[in-house]
């Protein structure tokens, strides 16, 4: 029985139970007789069992003919009252009922789904609404609310229970099952119940592995689970971990890098980043900032954070200190004397804050300073990543025209996140990183040789950023990618100097030393064997590139032969249209 149903039937019970005491209390004043207060309390429980057991309440028409209004009332409403309470109760166990024999009958490689949050809401209903053949169980609490989900139809059922058992996932079909999604807020409840499903998964048959996604949402935790990926021995499951808020930063990191990574960028040999406000979001965007916005020159990032209150050095980004200079302001001392040479140098600002009432009003302030700085409104990109579409924006929609006004960038997460890559357990970049994978198997100084289906993630992202990142470095040149139908003339790398060369292979061993950086490596002068350089996070490379072998500089360089990679998948390499027109 849901919630809202049972405190319905608790408040109407109640009403009758009060009315029922007050009731007896003037029949036995009518009588001339006490009544004691356990007396009163038996004979109230007795107006809600009579139907079922005899009970002196058979007597009082024969004791007293003309019982008071509100005893009789309450007489004839507990009757009612128990008659469509236990028709409730039918009701709600043979629902219960009826959704396992369906889901067990009827249901075929499934979802699951576990977590009751927006994401989970976000992820069933646009599955629900783009997958039309696919069928999804959602495992709630008992007490859980469900009232703002899709109601139940024939291929989307609802299971309840007080806790996840093994019980409950049998009945979820999840031997049948062909994914389960662990949403929950807390990413230790996720892991316990992913350890939960491990367990049982061994000891059941299954044609294929169980795929298992498991939201985590420290950055942290995310990259060594993805080096371990699970623990199950039987073959039963595939697992993989993802994070929505990694997934988002990635997608602003790559739209707005050439905002970030403009020519000036490039003479100054400088990038400068402002951030306004603060939010869960602010951990994932720096770092993707720190393994992807790298200049030739091995130079720190700069990040500008502007804040309310003083904090400490975020502990991630004391540990990249080599990659990353960070500097705070008190919001207010900002604003009300802005610094006007460092905004002049600023080339991306974001805002963030998870409070949203306040969002537009941030925007508003940042594009204020830089038009008295640069008196245009061009620039530099202000982005406002919106991640819950709340209320605030559906009754304000005017605020999207204001912030378009001040233009500034707003992107929605629920509209770039594709429910299609979760339910695959792929990237937007997938197919681009699948043929650098490919390339770099061939090298004779490499030694991965795994088809790219049995990559742990760890791997697979390598793979994922040096495929974002081509876009960074044919930016350097002038140049981007396009679909071979595009009717600019094709460009060839074998075009470009030799001190572009150079410049390029060193821009992909700074990012090279900032993702491993990022994942936690650390330089050492030794060369030990793959297995103990991974396990202790150790790599003789993570040094200058002049002090590099030639050996060690031809992997660097092997960006050059991307040009026959993007050929593969229907890509090729043009001049961007502002660099022709000029």
């Amino acid at each position: 029985m849901k919630r809202t149903n049972l405190k319905l039937f608790i408040y109407i019970g109640l009403i009758i139970y009060f009315s029922g005491m007050i009731g007896w209390y003037q029949y036995y004043n009518l009588l001339n007789k006490p009544l004691p207060m356990l007396t009163a309390i038996n004979l109230c429980v007795q107006l809600f069992t009579q139907p079922f057991i005899p009970s002196i309440l058979l007597m009082v028409n024969d004791a007293f003919p003309d019982p008071p209004v509100l005893l009789v009332t309450a007489r004839f409403a507990a009757v009612i009252f128990m008659f469509f309470t236990i028709l409730a109760l039918i009701f709600s166990v043979s629902k219960e009922w009826w959704t396992v024999i369906r889901v067990y009958f009827t249901f075929r490689n499934h979802l699951i789904l576990m977590g009751l949050n927006s994401k989970t809401k976000r992820l069933l209903e646009d599955v629900l609404m783009n997958t039309p053949k696919q069928q999804i169980v959602l495992l709630v609490p008992e007490s859980a609310n469900t009232e703002a989900y899709p109601r139940e139809n024939a291929r989307y059922a609802i299971l309840a229970a007080p806790i996840v058992t093994p019980s409950l996932l049998n009945r979820a079909g999840i031997s049948k099952a062909s994914k389960v999604f662990l949403l929950e807020e807390d990413e230790v409840l996720n892991l316990e119940r992913l350890k939960a499903i491990e367990g049982l998964a061994s000891r059941i048959k299954r044609p294929t592995p169980l795929k298992i996604a498991v939201l985590l949402h420290h950055y942290a935790t995310l990259m060594a689970f993805k080096e371990l990926k699970g623990n199950d021995t039987t073959g039963n499951t595939d697992i993989h971990a993802f994070q929505w808020d990694q997934r988002f930063a990635a997608y602003i990191a790559d739209t707005f890098f050439s905002s970030a990574l403009s020519p000036e960028s490039f003479e100054t040999e400088e990038i400068v980043l402002l951030v306004i406000g603060n939010s869960r979001l602010f951990e994932p965007l720096a770092l993707e900032w720190i393994q992807m916005y790298r200049l030739p020159s091995n130079v720190p990032i700069k990040i500008i954070q502007v804040l309310d209150n003083s904090i400490p050095v975020p502990d991630f980004l004391r540990e990249l200190g080599d990659q990353v200079e960070w500097t705070q302001y008190e919001n207010a001392a900002f604003f009300s004397a802005p610094p006007f040479e460092l905004l002049n140098r600023i080339n991306l600002c974001v805002v963030l804050n998870d409070d949203e009432r306040v969002l537009y009003q941030e925007c508003q302030k940042a594009r204020r300073v830089f038009y008295q700085t640069r008196r245009t409104l061009e620039n530099p990109t202000i982005v406002l990543p919106v991640q819950e579409h709340r209320p605030y924006w559906t009754k304000l929609p005017r605020i999207k025209e204001n912030l378009k006004t001040l233009m500034v960038r707003a992107v929605f997460e629920e509209e770039v996140i594709s429910s299609k890559e979760l339910l695959e357990g792929a990237d937007r970049i997938d197919a681009l990183a699948k043929s650098i994978h490919g390339f770099y198997t061939q090298l004779p100084q490499k030694q991965i040789g795994e088809e790219w289906e049995k990559l742990n993630d760890a791997f697979k992202d390598e793979n994922r950023i040096a495929a974002r990142h081509i876009a960074y470095k044919l930016s350097y040149l002038g140049l981007e990618m396009a679909k071979e139908e595009d009717q600019r003339e094709s460009v060839t790398l074998d075009t470009l100097s030799k001190a572009e060369k150079e410049q390029l292979s060193q821009l992909e061993h700074n990012r090279w030393i900032a993702r491993k950086r990022v994942c936690g490596y650390v330089a050492d002068a030794e060369k030990p064997g793959r297995e103990i350089r991974d396990t202790l996070k150790i790599h003789p490379d993570i040094r200058e590139w002049a002090t590099l072998s030639e050996a060690d500089k031809a992997k660097d360089a092997g960006f050059l032969e991307y040009e026959e990679i993007l050929r593969r998948i229907g890509l090729k390499i043009v001049r961007k249209e502002r660099y022709e027109d000029n």
